[in-house]
């Protein structure tokens, strides 16, 4: 438990996402928006999943796109096909996953309590089949380079048989984590993790143009190479 909590603390929170689930364990969202952690950022659309293949289009935070197909390159990166709403490409074209939310970009006002967003996020959680949460956390996320006013994090720490049906589900966490983030205001990075081991964290954080996408994991530690950046996770 002591481990569990260490990891919760500043920087740790960017534990690694959830390395026991393999990808292919993943489900494939039906929608997604570009996002990137640039303002005014954007991404190419490119006519294979692999950044060597040519780019057929680009598209600014926050285009929104039907997600059709899924594939991994050999570097391990997940690619997403998709059709745009907004763009028209003449062929297929494909968009890596670290440049996608699986949320539309949050509104831009509360809309209701903090602790109301908590309280729906635990409700939600609980919906599925044999889940409990074993431990809700709140504490400074430790990015230096976070979004402005909003230092905190928060962990939800789930057990039960239920729980690696919602760590494969980045489309739901990344749902409830808007979610939260949209009515709390101090809030960046909501994590959702499962116990007992410690390599099970996902995390979802604020990015530009007012979305919220998973942090992409990298591994290695941070003594052997510069500490994450924001929308990066160190996966051990």
């Amino acid at each position: 438990m002591k481990r569990l909590i260490s990891l919760l603390t500043g920087a740790g929170l960017t534990a690694a996402l959830c390395l026991a689930l393999p990808q292919h364990a993943f489900a494939r969202p039906a929608d997604g928006w570009v996002s990137t952690t640039l303002d005014g950022g954007g991404a190419n659309l490119r006519a294979a999943p692999s950044t060597n293949s040519a780019i057929q289009a680009t598209a600014v935070n926050g285009t929104r796109f039907s997600i059709v197909d899924q594939q991994n390159d050999q570097a391990g990166y997940r690619w997403y096909q998709v059709r745009p709403v907004s763009v028209n490409p003449t062929s297929p074209v494909w968009i890596r996953s670290d440049l996608v939310s699986f949320a539309a970009p949050i509104a831009a006002q509360p809309q209701r309590s903090c602790g109301e967003a908590i309280a729906q996020t635990e409700q939600r959680l609980r919906t599925f089949p044999n889940t409990e949460i074993r431990t809700r956390t709140q504490q400074p996320h430790g990015y230096t380079d976070g979004p402005a006013g909003r230092p905190n994090g928060y962990s939800f720490i789930l057990t039960g048989s239920g729980a690696p049906s919602i760590l494969a589900s980045p489309a739901v966490m990344n749902s409830m984590a808007a979610q939260l983030i949209e009515n709390c205001s101090e809030a960046g990075l909501v994590s959702f993790g499962a116990t007992p081991t410690d390599s099970s964290y996902a995390n979802y954080g604020w990015m530009p143009g007012r979305l919220v996408r998973p942090f992409q994991c990298r591994l290695g530690t941070n003594s052997d190479r510069p500490p994450a950046k924001w929308g990066e996770q160190i996966c051990l």
